[in-house]
């Protein structure tokens, strides 16, 4: 009887081995996976410049750009010290995807050569002119008068964006400009969008 059960026991850990020994170690399945890069103004989280009748927002081979140097005959200018500009409208945003969204902006000072590493954009003056500052950049808070500033390190909450929504969403931007060295100030406005 006691040579039955170990048997029996022997026979069910061999067949427990072979069953191991037959499950797979590795596998490969192929799915189709499938994406489609399209011009700004088409894509799941849409940008396009603004309805007002200016120039600084545009498409550029399906990257949407701003210049706020340009003027009159599509000439370069730019902004004078310690002023204040405001582009109402300076371009759109539309929620393509199936799901609410919240967009919000910030700007990348990478390409800024006047960023200091702290990544304010009011960062320290330059050594001849104490009371010099960068110029700073603004996002007014929709149906308020409130101006958010902008700044790689804080995202501002700009839009909350339904996925029923089929409209373009209007966003402006203000910049100061206070006592700024003569210069060129280049930055990135980063759109993130983080679905709800």
């Amino acid at each position: 009887m006691k040579k039955v059960g170990i048997v029996v026991i022997v026979s069910v850990l061999a067949v427990a081995g072979v069953i191991a020994a037959l499950a797979y170690s590795a596998a490969t399945v192929e799915n189709d996976f499938i994406l489609k890069v399209v011009s700004t103004d088409k894509a799941l989280l849409a940008l396009k410049p603004g309805l007002r009748n200016h120039k600084a927002a545009y498409l550029d081979e399906g990257e949407l750009k701003f210049n706020l140097n340009i003027g009159k005959n599509d000439e370069l200018f730019g902004l004078n010290r310690r002023s204040e500009y405001v582009w109402d409208g300076l371009f759109m945003v539309k929620n393509n995807s199936e799901r609410n969204i919240q967009v919000r902006l910030r700007l990348d000072e990478q390409n800024n050569s006047h960023a200091q590493s702290t990544v304010e954009l009011s960062a320290a003056p330059p050594q001849d002119d104490p009371q010099a500052i960068q110029p700073e950049v603004y996002v007014r808070k929709p149906g308020t008068k409130t101006w958010l500033k902008l700044s790689s390190n804080n995202a501002v909450d700009v839009y909350y964006l339904s996925s029923a929504t089929n409209a373009w969403a209007s966003i402006d931007i203000k910049v100061t400009t206070g006592k700024a060295p003569l210069d060129d100030y280049n930055w990135t406005l980063v759109v993130e969008a983080e679905a709800q």
